[in-house]
């Protein structure tokens, strides 16, 4: 399996195709932080192509941290 370096990372539109107020069965609202780990001299790219600040970068291989916020139920 190859390691991953770049993270998947969608991009805004004009108009958000997100549904409003979703919450997925599993009771997630939303992605509060991933830890994504890569070579150093792609996180400055990473960077400038995202100001995400979901998106934590270090050095090293994949995602290491997926923290989530859940609906209160």
């Amino acid at each position: 399996m190859k390691k991953m370096q770049l993270p998947f990372r969608m991009t805004y539109f004009n108009i958000d195709p997100k549904p409003v107020n979703f919450i997925h069965p599993n009771g997630i609202k939303r992605i509060k932080n991933v830890s994504f780990g890569t070579r150093e001299e792609l996180i400055p790219i990473i960077k400038e192509l995202s100001d995400d600040p979901v998106l934590t970068l270090f050095i090293g291989s994949g995602i290491k941290d997926l923290v989530f916020e859940y609906a209160v139920r």
